[in-house]
């Protein structure tokens, strides 16, 4: 019969589903059976009929799982104060905090903020740390910087409790102000992040954005305030990509002069040895590189490799040539390929 009840509720035919429901004698399929179609209610619109179905659910568990659907979508409406009011009758912790997160998210969008600090606070702690109210909190103020409201937003942020939340909250402002183009009140928010992983990120996006504007001694400057190596290499890498992307190989290999600081400038041309393609991979290029790559065995190796590649495949190279490249470097895969498709 809940099956039943259902799939009549699904095919819109609502009072036969209801009517299905009320024949099942067993609690917990009934409320599963009143709870679908009381989804289903929610889901065409029907709020009202949603909750009266809802409240003749005897289970908690299923009613709270009902509940959470209709207030958020209630909240998707803009039907904020329904949703609120749909929401505490929740009595699932976990699904009410769920609901309020939603609601207090959507009031931030039509500009509620006060309200939506307000729903946000009503968030109930469930553990050693805030997350759901965190969350919540985060996406305010998040809305807020999009809508160039910085300073109530950075008030929000620092008004969070938990200090990986308050971090993930200064990150975002952080780079949305870089998107803004304020890159000093970008740089100012991202340093007063104490999460090291979190002021990486915030940094790493700030510094990539200062080089695709041409600004490369800001934005090695910025780079080199990154905590975290990996994320400071993964800086270097991007700025190395989206110039080799934006200029191409041989002029993004020329910028590397702008960088004042060995490891930068090892690291920008490290990535650019890793990007070039064998079909520019020619004597001249060769010519070019090698110098920049004096004290980088494993760089210089890699693109002596593409160069053979390219002498195999693009130039033609006699057989004595590409059997000393093959004695040093390993091709006889490539070489086999080469033969094969000769053949055929």
């Amino acid at each position: 019969l809940k099956l039943i009840s259902t799939e009549l509720a699904k095919q819109g035919k609502i009072e036969e589903a209801l009517e299905c429901a009320r024949g099942i004698s067993d609690d917990y399929n009934k409320s599963d059976a009143l709870k679908d179609i009381s989804a289903e209610l929610a889901k065409q619109g029907k709020i009202e009929e949603a909750l009266e179905c809802a409240r003749g659910i005897s289970d908690d568990k299923a009613k709270s799982s009902v509940l959470k659907l209709i207030s958020t979508e209630l909240a998707k409406q803009g039907k904020t104060e329904e949703a609120l009011e749909c929401a505490r009758g929740i009595s699932d912790d976990d699904k009410k905090n769920s609901a309020l997160k939603v609601i207090s998210t959507e009031l931030a969008k039509q500009g509620k903020i006060e309200e939506a600090l307000e729903c946000a606070r009503g968030i109930i702690s469930l553990g050693i740390f805030d997350e759901a109210k965190s969350s919540a909190l985060e996406d305010i103020f998040a809305e807020l910087a999009i809508q160039g409201k910085i300073e109530e937003a950075l008030e929000c942020a620092r008004g969070i409790s938990d200090e990986y939340w308050k971090s993930s909250s200064l990150k975002l402002i952080s780079t949305e102000l870089a998107k803004q183009g304020k890159i000093e009140e970008a740089l100012e928010c991202a340093r007063g992040i104490s999460d090291d992983e979190a002021k990486s990120r915030a940094l790493n996006v700030i510094s990539t954005g200062l080089a695709r504007q041409g600004n490369w001694s800001k934005a090695e400057q910025t780079g080199l305030e990154i905590p975290q190596f990996a994320n400071r290499y993964t800086c270097w890498q991007t700025i190395a990509r989206d110039a080799c992307i934006k200029q191409g190989w041989q002029k993004a290999l020329s910028q590397a002069h702008q960088f004042r600081n060995p490891e930068s400038c090892r690291y920008y041309l490290k990535h650019l040895a890793q990007m070039v393609n064998l079909a520019d991979c020619h004597s001249n290029h060769l010519l070019n590189a090698l110098p920049n790559y004096q004290e980088d065995v494993e760089s210089i190796e890699t693109i002596l490799y593409k160069h053979a590649l390219h002498e195999l495949f693009f130039e033609e190279a006699s057989t004595v040539k590409i059997n000393r490249f093959n004695r040093t470097l390993n091709l006889q895969w490539a070489i086999d390929i080469k033969n094969s498709i000769s053949h055929n």
